[in-house]
């Protein structure tokens, strides 16, 4: 198991991030997160890749090769995708569980 301060602190950003999620869910911003059941794994899939789309956004900006510039942060992006990842993977847990 991974004990290096980075580690955990990448990993305690990803826990805030998986929290935000939920919150923004429960005052409608969101009508789902990838851990709810009512969307399909493609819908999971499809909001998974939008956010890494946001990464390669982020990348372009950083290597200046991209004139649309949105000031994009791309450890908040990468975060953001580990945060979605969990949800997703929650999901799956929770379907096996039930199995």
């Amino acid at each position: 198991m991974p004990s290096d301060i980075w580690t955990r602190g990448a990993l305690a950003d990803v826990w805030e991030e998986r929290a935000n999620q939920e919150r923004l869910r429960s005052e409608g911003r969101f009508t789902h997160t990838c851990a709810d059941d009512g969307i399909s794994d493609f819908e999971r899939y499809a909001i998974l890749a939008e956010e890494m789309g946001e990464v390669a956004r982020a990348c372009l900006e950083n290597a200046e090769l991209s004139n649309d510039v949105h000031g994009a942060n791309l450890r908040k992006e990468l975060v953001q995708v580990a945060a979605v990842a969990v949800a997703f993977i929650e999901n799956i847990d929770k379907r096996t569980a039930e199995e």
